[in-house]
């Protein structure tokens, strides 16, 4: 009798150990990410348009930004982009900026993935 209930026991354990084993977990630690696989994290920012060019933006972040911890100058680049992405803008505009990929801590800091830039109204 007490042979069969410790078998019983043991192949309930069994049984759950599997179980928990087979379990499908795709929170990857991202909190916001685009949708918790292996994509990376969008990240945004807001900033103040300081000068344009034909393949870039150079911007200031906004007080209370996180990317001011990496720097207070950034270069946007906009080559990549499709036009629609990039609105006509006009130094002194706050625009908003969408990115995935880290923050390249050269001066002025560049972004690896800028995916969109918009307007913000004031």
């Amino acid at each position: 009798m007490l042979n069969k209930m410790i078998k019983i026991w043991l192949i309930l354990i069994l049984v759950g150990v599997l179980f928990a084993g087979c379990t499908n977990d795709n929170d990857n630690g991202n909190d916001g990410g685009l949708n918790g696989n292996d994509e990376e994290q969008v990240m945004q920012f807001v900033a103040t348009v300081l000068e344009i060019d034909d393949t870039s933006i150079l911007v200031e972040p906004v007080e209370g930004e996180d990317i001011l911890r990496s720097a207070d100058r950034v270069s946007v680049g906009t080559g990549n982009l499709d036009p629609e992405d990039v609105p006509e803008m006009e130094v002194g505009d706050t625009v908003r900026i969408f990115y995935a990929g880290g923050v390249m801590e050269s001066y002025p800091a560049q972004l690896e993935d800028v995916q969109i830039i918009e307007m913000v109204d004031e």
